[in-house]
Formats: structure tokens, sequence, C-alpha cells
């Protein structure tokens, strides 16, 4: 059985799907490396600031 058009019923409902799946793993590709960075700042600033305590602490 094929839709007026010639497609298999649910054709263009998994043709949607699939289209949502790419866009959604690619939004979550750029999350990822969003966060990779991200991630890379925090534990950059948070190594300064146990540089400066410490170099505090010995000057005291």
């Amino acid at each position: 059985m094929r839709e007026e058009d010639g497609t298999l019923p649910g054709a263009a409902d998994a043709e949607t799907l699939i289209e949502e799946n790419r866009r959604l793993r690619e939004e979550l590709d750029r999350l990822q490396a969003e966060n990779a960075k991200l991630r890379g700042v925090i534990r950059s600033r948070a190594q300064e600031t146990m540089s400066t305590r410490l170099k505090d602490a010995l000057r005291e």
C-alpha cells in the first residue's frame, strides 16, 4: 500500500524523525564541545586560584 504520491505510509514521518535525529546529534556535538571548553576554563581558573592562595599562605 502506497500513498497517492507513491511513498510508503509513514515515510514522511520517518524522514522527519531522521532529520530531527540528525539535528539533535549536531546540537549534542556542539554542546559537548562547548562543555569541554568550559571545563578547561574552569580547571585553569581553579588552578590559578589555588596557586594564588598557596602563594599568599606562604607569604604569611
